[in-house]
């Protein structure tokens, strides 16, 4: 009797579909579950996971949302749970506000005037989407941005990598606490790159104005770019110029404590 009395309860593992209407903003506030958002046939969302982690969802005046109730619980490096949420092609959404705080989320050939997306550990990633103003935060995982046109905002990371490679980048401010940032076959206006632990590279980068990049303790790399002039400084390491200038291009500001500026 003493042992039924405080057996745990199973928490099964379980597939749930909603019922959802046609909607122009969704937000997510999940405290363990991946998030998919990607193009379909029609509005509809599915879960699969534990049953105790089941999301709630809320509907009202074109807006949706999905919540977790918090639990008390050891989270586990790789979520077991994932939502899914489709919108029809060529459907633009106004805003997105997606957090999770253990888990990935991912945007697929989605367009959205406001894209905010924040996970405390887990993946960001948008892939061949755009947005006018965005905000992609982690503080334990990777930022990725590929094919993309994101503007008016930030990618951030404590602890992971920033990679944007295909995309168009309009006053971006990139952040980084200790990881690497890769920029490549991409388009920049405005916006800068601070780095205080890691090494920036810059590949096939077409820059609209001119471009700041501020490092603590790693090395700055620059190859084929429209720079007409470069301004680099540096602590501990050495100063390389070895392109030739472009007379219509803009101006390359790179710094760095302990580390080199190379420019190719």
């Amino acid at each position: 009797m003493f042992l039924k009395l405080f057996a745990k309860k199973e928490d099964k593992v379980i597939q749930h579909s909603f019922d959802l209407r046609a909607f122009s903003s969704l937000s997510t506030k999940l405290t363990e579950c991946n998030v998919v958002l990607e193009v379909g046939s029609e509005f509809k969302a599915s879960f699969v996971g534990k049953e105790s982690m089941l999301p709630q969802l809320k509907q009202e005046n074109g807006s949706l949302s999905f919540k977790q109730k918090t639990h008390l619980v050891q989270f586990s490096q790789n979520p077991e749970q994932v939502l899914t949420i489709t919108v029809p092609k060529d459907h633009a959404l106004n805003s997105l506000d997606l957090q999770t705080n253990e888990g990935n989320i991912e945007i697929v050939d989605l367009d959205s005037e406001r894209m905010w997306l924040k996970s405390s550990q887990g993946r960001v990633r948008v892939r061949r989407s755009q947005a006018s103003e965005a905000l992609l935060e982690t503080s334990d995982g990777n930022v990725t941005v590929r094919n993309s046109k994101l503007g008016d905002g930030k990618l951030t990371t404590y602890n992971g990598e920033i990679k944007v490679s295909g995309s168009t980048l309009a006053d971006m401010h990139l952040s980084i606490a200790n990881g690497n940032v890769s920029l490549t076959d991409s388009s920049i206006a405005g916006g800068d790159s601070q780095l205080k632990c890691g090494n920036l590279t810059i590949d096939h980068v077409h820059f609209d104005s001119d471009y700041f990049v501020k490092n603590i303790e790693g090395t700055n790399t620059v190859w084929s770019v429209n720079v007409k002039k470069a301004v680099f400084k540096t602590v501990n390491g050495q100063n390389v110029i070895e392109n030739d200038p472009d007379p219509a291009g803009y101006i390359l500001n790179m710094q760095t404590v302990d580390g080199d500026n190379v420019i190719q």
